[in-house]
């Protein structure tokens, strides 16, 4: 991410990347590797999952020719996409409904909040793969620019996901305590 601060003796940052996996879809040739398939699909996962298949501002023209590149080696998108963009267990449903009636706009409509107790999560039966893309929901309400999901967890404190439009910047509002990300997630 661009907010990365160096935590290690060697850091590869690359903030206008549109997922990690592109620099590793560099990396494995360079070391004398080859891209599987197996390895194309994991590649493809990723650079699918962190630009939303697609969809988000960090996806450049690089980005999508790594992703070609991957199908080239024999990834698979269409189960990969199917898998992860439409296919939802019934408690991430029920999840849903409860964002949908308990989201709160703010600013105009511009902003949404939402706070999810731990105790909404037990009742709907979700589990952490049905909660990772959970924070991007609102961010798909007309009007909305700048979508904040907080979360309780077991140990008391509370975990922030920002979801942003373009000219928004998440990774500077999650800056404010100490975490990071991109831009339009963080």
């Amino acid at each position: 991410h661009a907010s990365c601060r160096p935590f290690a003796e060697e850091t590869w940052v690359e903030g206008t990347a549109g997922a990690a996996c592109e620099l590793i879809a560099r990396l494995i040739p360079a070391l004398g590797a080859e891209i599987t398939p197996k390895i194309a699909d994991c590649l493809y996962t990723g650079i699918s999952t962190d630009t939303g298949c697609f969809r988000y501002a960090n996806t450049t023209a690089n980005t999508l020719r790594v992703a070609a590149a991957c199908l080239d080696a024999g990834a698979d998108s269409y189960a990969i996409n199917q898998s992860i963009f439409e296919t939802k267990r019934l408690s991430r449903l029920k999840m849903d409904a409860y964002i949908a009636e308990h989201v709160e706009l703010l600013a105009g409509g511009k902003l949404a909040l939402i706070a999810i107790p731990r105790e909404a999560e037990a009742a709907c039966g979700v589990n952490e793969d049905d909660m990772e893309s959970v924070s991007a929901y609102a961010r798909n309400i007309e009007g909305v620019c700048l979508a904040v999901t907080m979360r309780s967890q077991a140990d008391g404190r509370t975990k922030l996901s920002v979801r942003s439009a373009p000219n928004y910047d998440s990774a500077a509002l999650c800056g404010l305590f100490g975490g990071g990300g991109h831009r339009g997630a963080a």
